[in-house]
């Protein structure tokens, strides 16, 4: 009853190669802190949620950098359960941020389908990149625009994730549904939907 949990698992990297310990490393050099633990580097960013969500957003290097104009995250007079707008008037885009500076000859995605081998279809970063700005490109000769809505019957595959950052790409909304809820699915006002074998 009085004995202490024993942990099931521990870092087997030296502690300075971990990437919480290094971030926190940085914390501490940058804002002149002594944070010994993650708790305490916690602690830290509620405490001082601004300086650490502005130093997240260029630790992270997030495209594109926040512009030298931008010196807090939110407004710190909105309450959190409102949720304040975060770094309002910076526009980034997810796909970009996803695929730049990437190893194209690194593995990306794996996706292993019902019926498949283990190994699975395997896509590099290169691969990845391409067959987005394929799909991009058909989606925009479709005459999709940012703010469109963008809905795909697809099983879980790296196409999924492909069709999906293409639309991000683009500045539109995508979701996607699994072909086994059955064949009748209506259609809600403002979506579009695009056969993938004329995408």
């Amino acid at each position: 009853h009085g004995q202490k949990p024993k942990p099931i698992w521990y870092p087997t990297r030296p502690t300075y190669q971990i990437p919480m310990n290094i971030y926190r490393d940085h914390i501490n050099r940058k804002f002149s802190q002594h944070l010994k633990s993650s708790h305490e580097l916690h602690q830290w960013s509620v405490e001082y949620p601004q300086d650490f969500w502005t130093d997240l957003y260029a630790y992270t290097r997030i495209i594109p950098p926040l512009p030298p104009t931008v010196t807090t995250a939110y407004d710190p007079s909105v309450p959190m359960k409102d949720v304040p707008k975060f770094f309002g008037g910076v526009r980034l885009n997810y796909a970009e941020n996803v695929l730049f500076g990437r190893d194209p000859n690194k593995t990306a995605l794996i996706g292993i389908r019902e019926g498949q081998g283990l190994s699975g279809e395997v896509w590099t970063w290169g691969t990845l990149t391409e067959n987005v700005r394929q799909a991009r490109s058909a989606l925009v000769r479709h005459g999709v625009q940012p703010g469109d809505r963008i809905a795909a019957i697809i099983s879980t595959s790296v196409w999924s994730v492909g069709l999906f950052l293409a639309t991000a790409s683009i500045g539109a909304i995508w979701t996607s549904i699994s072909p086994d809820l059955g064949a009748e699915v209506s259609t809600p006002p403002g979506l579009s939907w695009i056969r993938a074998d004329k995408v």
